[in-house]
C-alpha cells in the first residue's frame, strides 16, 4: 500500500489460487455464514453476512464476475492493508488488473463489480476496520 497525499493506493492481484496485496497473500476461497461463526479469524462482514476468508481455494472460473467472491476477496485485501496501517477509514485508489487474454472481454464487468459501494467491516480479534 502506498500513500499519495490523502489517498491510499492498494493493489490487489486476484489469482485463481491466492489473492495478493503488497503485504498479504491468502487463499482465494471463502465460506459464507448466516450468523457469526464461533471462530472469527479472517472474518469479513458484508451486508449482514459473515465470510471466512482464505478457507480453501476458489474453484477455477475464467469469468471473475460470475459471483461476489472476488469482490469480497478484494474487500478483505483492502481491510488487511488498512489494518496493517492502523487505519479505520481511508480514501482508496484500487489498482487491479486482468491477464491480457481477458482484458478486452472482462475489463468493464470487473470495473463495475469492484466499484460498487466499498463499505466494509472486517473483524479480526474484536477489531473492526471500516472503509468508505
Amino acid at each position: 500500500m502506498k500513500r499519495h497525499y490523502n489517498t491510499f493506493i492498494i493493489a490487489v492481484d486476484h489469482g485463481f489460487g491466492n489473492v495478493k496485496t503488497a503485504n498479504h497473500c491468502f487463499p482465494s476461497g471463502l465460506i459464507a455464514h448466516d450468523g457469526e461463526p464461533t471462530f472469527n479469524e479472517n472474518l469479513l462482514v458484508y451486508e449482514d453476512r459473515y465470510y471466512t476468508i482464505g478457507a480453501g481455494h476458489k474453484a477455477y472460473d475464467a469469468i471473475k464476475t460470475n459471483d461476489l467472491d472476488y469482490y469480497l476477496l478484494t474487500l478483505a485485501g483492502i481491510a488487511m492493508e488498512l489494518e496493517d496501517a492502523g487505519l479505520t477509514a481511508a480514501d482508496v485508489f484500487l489498482a487491479v488488473g486482468l491477464p491480457l487474454k481477458w482484458a478486452g472481454s472482462q475489463k468493464e464487468a470487473l470495473r463495475c463489480e469492484l466499484f460498487r459501494c466499498l463499505c466494509l467491516k472486517k473483524s479480526t480479534r474484536d477489531r473492526r476496520v471500516f472503509c468508505k
